[in-house]
């Protein structure tokens, strides 16, 4: 199947769409791409692993024009198309460690 051309929403947008519309199957839609979007922004941080492992233990496999630098393109081009995953995130103190917590939505929020 091949889609016609469009502007993908951005997260604003989308917040703003979450907002406006209380319809269950549009909220459905809303969640089902910003899962899509988190899940692309987890295959990079993997690929990015796996590209760094691979050109330790395999550097051949990490050469212009191999597959996983081609996935790894693929899915940063995708992350690019979608704009920002998440909000600013804050850092929190674990283990006296600065890190990020993860983005949860409120009640009325996305």
């Amino acid at each position: 199947m091949v889609l016609p051309p469009f502007d993908p929403p951005d997260y604003f947008e989308l917040r703003d769409w979450w907002r406006k519309y209380r319809e269950r199957d549009i909220r459905r839609l809303i969640l089902e791409v910003q899962t899509q979007r988190i899940a692309l922004a987890e295959l990079r941080t993997m690929s990015e692993m796996v590209l760094r492992q691979a050109a330790d233990d395999a550097p051949e496999m990490v050469q212009k024009g191999r597959a996983l630098p081609k996935l790894h393109r693929r899915i940063e081009a995708e992350l690019r198309r979608g704009g920002r995953v998440y909000p600013e995130s804050k850092a929190v103190e674990q283990d006296g460690k600065r890190r990020s917590r993860p983005w949860a939505p409120g009640k009325n929020d996305l």
